[in-house]
C-alpha cells in the first residue's frame, strides 16, 4: 500500500465518514447487526471478540453491552477516540487499539472476530490477505470470523 493511498483512505475515515455515518446507520439497522453477529457466530457468554476495523465502536460497544470482551481495532485515531468516549459515556470497557488490520495480536486469543464494512480498502487483493491471515492467527482453534464485505466495484 502507498503511503498516498493510505493518507487518502485515512481521510476519508477522519472527516467524511462522520458526515455520511449517522444517515446510513441507524440504530435501528445496528440493532440488527449485532443480532445477527451473535447469531452467525454463536457466542457463548463472555466470549473474546475482536471487532476489526471497529470505527467508531458502532458494534463493538453493543457487543460490550451484551456482555461480550469485546477488542476493537482501528487506524483511525478520530474514530478510536470517539469510540472510547461512548463507551465511557455508557460505562462499559472495551479494549480499544490502533493498529493496522494487518497486525492483529495476540495469536489464538479470541474465540470470534467480525469486520463489518472495513474490509477491502487495502491496495491489492495481497494485502487483503495478509489480513485476513492475521485474523486467523489471531482466532483460537476453531474461531470464527464474520466478514461484511462490499464489492469494490459496486
Amino acid at each position: 500500500m502507498t503511503a498516498r493511498t493510505v493518507k487518502g483512505t485515512m481521510d476519508f475515515y477522519e472527516d467524511a465518514f462522520y458526515r455520511v455515518a449517522p444517515q446510513q446507520l441507524t440504530a435501528e439497522r445496528q440493532e440488527a447487526e449485532v443480532k445477527l453477529i451473535v447469531r452467525a457466530l454463536e457466542l457463548p457468554p463472555g466470549a473474546r471478540l475482536l471487532d476489526l476495523g471497529c470505527g467508531y465502536g458502532r458494534h463493538a460497544i453493543l457487543l460490550a453491552q451484551r456482555g461480550y470482551a469485546v477488542t476493537g481495532l482501528d487506524l483511525s485515531r478520530t474514530s478510536l477516540r470517539v469510540a472510547r468516549r461512548s463507551a465511557r459515556e455508557a460505562g462499559l470497557r472495551v479494549r480499544w487499539l490502533r493498529r493496522d488490520m494487518r497486525d492483529v495480536p495476540p495469536a489464538d486469543y479470541f474465540q470470534a472476530a467480525i469486520c463489518m464494512g472495513a474490509f477491502g480498502v487495502l491496495e491489492t487483493d495481497e494485502e487483503d490477505a495478509k489480513a485476513l491471515a492475521a485474523v486467523r492467527r489471531a482466532l483460537q482453534p476453531g474461531g470464527r470470523f464474520l466478514l461484511d464485505h462490499k464489492n469494490r466495484e459496486w
